[in-house]
């Protein structure tokens, strides 16, 4: 997990990346954590799960489901777990 500091760091940086203000100074700023909040995935999360599916597509029976794999919330991972079984309930040969 990252200190309050480095995320401070990192949102100011992409800040001004975003802005293209490099002259621009930060003059306050605060984190505030949410115990119960949902993740937020890093910028080409879904990129690579793409990858991940590709790559394990050839694998007869390995599926991945979770938070981790086409969202957060409790309908995403429903969804893809709906999806996981269905793939894992075909008969072989069937795609």
């Amino acid at each position: 997990s990252l200190s309050d500091e480095e995320i401070i760091e990192r949102a100011f940086a992409d800040w001004l990346t975003i802005t293209s203000r490099p002259e621009a100074q930060l003059l306050s700023a605060e984190v505030q954590r949410w115990d119960c909040a949902l993740p937020q995935y890093l910028p080409g999360h879904a990129g690579r799960i793409a990858a991940i599916d590709a790559e394990i597509a050839d694998l007869p029976g390995l599926e991945l489901a979770g938070s981790a794999f086409g969202g957060v919330g409790i309908p995403a991972c429903i969804a893809r777990a709906d999806a996981v079984a269905q793939r894992l309930n075909r008969p072989a040969g069937d795609d």
